[in-house]
């Protein structure tokens, strides 16, 4: 038996806690085929329970709070390799992460996850990306710019990839002696980013290539694998779109994974890859 330790973070509504409800659902119900399953039933399951359960009937899913530090465990056996492994999965809220950037500091308690962790798991909304601004120069005096419409820094407005960069900056400092951490990145709502035509990969070079470089240079990131996830299938605030999705018989039919040349319904890919690394 494995202990595998996965750190899911990303910023306020990127879709983290939207995952592990539909990930439960996944493994629960076993309507779609996937690279891990379940051994047993955690002993505390009432938060997914719940969770799952708002995922399966379309409802908002209430968002973690700052305080809440939701320890999610679960027993899986690899379906290739027949390994067994007990997962690790903390569902915390967004702000604290976020906070890594705007307060330049972490608790004790969030340092000790990092510090535990044996691979990270990325989050970021395909729908909520904050852009770089251009500066745009109004006007021109002796040859220096004029700048007429300053406001003041506001690190809540800070560009996304900005703040992921210096996130994933201050995780693996934490982690700082440990071994090189495994990386996943989820871009999840990826069906909003579908008709870029795009894969995962270039998708996030195009549209976040100072992460990427950051990603491709650092001494402390070991392997990384983009995914392209959307747990619930479309837009729920969209009548079209809620009707489409409402067509499917089976919850998880309307799940989209994407990865390389893989198109699947299976949630558990992407954990199957952070953790199958001592398997090949």
């Amino acid at each position: 038996m494995s202990n595998k330790g996965i750190l899911i973070c990303g910023l306020p509504c990127s879709g983290k806690t939207t995952f592990i409800a539909a990930l439960w659902h996944t493994v629960f119900y076993k309507q779609t085929t996937t690279t891990l399953v379940l051994n047993s039933f955690p002993k505390n399951r009432s938060y997914i329970n719940r969770l799952a359960k708002n995922w399966a009937t379309f409802k908002p899913l209430d968002r973690t709070t700052l305080t809440e530090n939701n320890q999610i465990s679960l027993n899986v056996r690899d379906v290739g390799s027949g390994r067994n492994f007990d997962l690790n999965l903390p569902d915390l809220s967004g702000e604290n992460w976020q906070n890594l950037w705007i307060n330049r500091s972490c608790s004790d308690e969030i340092a000790n996850l990092v510090k535990n962790s044996d691979c990270v798991m990325l989050f970021i909304h395909a729908d909520k990306i904050i852009q770089p601004i251009c500066i745009e120069i109004d006007q021109y005096d002796d040859d220096e710019v004029v700048v007429t419409d300053f406001k003041e820094w506001d690190p809540t407005k800070s560009p996304t990839q900005v703040v992921l960069v210096d996130m994933l900056q201050s995780i693996l400092q934490i982690r700082e002696g440990e071994t090189r951490a495994r990386l996943a990145i989820v871009i999840s709502a990826w069906d909003k980013a579908r008709a870029t035509g795009l894969t995962p990969e270039t998708y996030l070079g195009s549209y976040f290539p100072l992460l990427k470089q950051y990603i491709d240079s650092s001494r402390k990131i070991g392997e990384c694998k983009i995914f392209g996830v959307s747990a619930i299938g479309g837009d729920l605030e969209v009548a079209a779109e809620l009707t489409r999705i409402k067509e499917h018989s089976v919850a998880t039919e309307r799940v989209q994974v994407v990865s390389g040349d893989i198109e699947c319904k299976d949630l558990t890919l992407p954990i199957h890859w952070l953790i199958s690394k001592n398997d090949e």
